[in-house]
């Protein structure tokens, strides 16, 4: 119910995005923390790569849904005893962070629907992974309304790579 509100708010412009200079590492960091247990349970190791300062033009709380989601999907996707790794590049005046895990990607048919409302690909259903398939949708409405883009790269039992960028501070 309160993915379904969220997404409602920021559909109709009930959220205010409030841009500021902001730390995607502090960020990002605060996530990996929020989600140690998570990642303890299934012996996953989260790495950060960063390359350089990492600041961009964002609303840190909306940012902070946006990467738990991510950070948060990468490890209930994830195969035990992986890894998930994290990365910050700076190119043509965008930070492009991008969230890469070791496990059951999405098949090449579904890749295109990933983000609307409610979908939900069959390997969520043949696993029993809980979620109400909005998540990535209102991750994508985050990242529209910031002026940023997202995408997907997944080869199924493989992984998926989701990569944002947002203009740098």
């Amino acid at each position: 119910v309160n993915n379904f509100l969220n997404l409602s708010r920021l559909e109709n412009n009930m959220v205010e995005i409030k841009l500021v200079k902001t730390d995607i590492c502090s960020i990002i960091n605060n996530c990996i923390e929020l989600q140690t247990g998570i990642a303890s349970s299934k012996n996953i190791k989260i790495i950060l790569e960063k390359t350089g300062p990492a600041f961009v033009m964002a609303d840190p709380k909306q940012l902070l849904i946006v990467l738990n989601n991510l950070i948060g999907n990468a490890l209930k996707y994830s195969f035990e005893n992986s890894e998930i790794i994290i990365t910050i590049k700076t190119e043509n005046n965008m930070q492009t962070i991008s969230v890469k895990d070791f496990g059951l990607g999405i098949p090449e048919d579904e890749v295109d629907l990933i983000f609307e409302k409610f979908f939900r690909s069959r390997n969520n259903k043949e696993g029993n992974i809980e979620g109400t398939g909005l998540g990535l949708s209102i991750i994508k409405t985050i990242i529209d309304k910031h002026g940023g883009n997202i995408q997907v790269e997944s080869k199924e039992n493989e992984g998926s790579t989701f990569s944002f960028s947002l203009p740098v501070a």
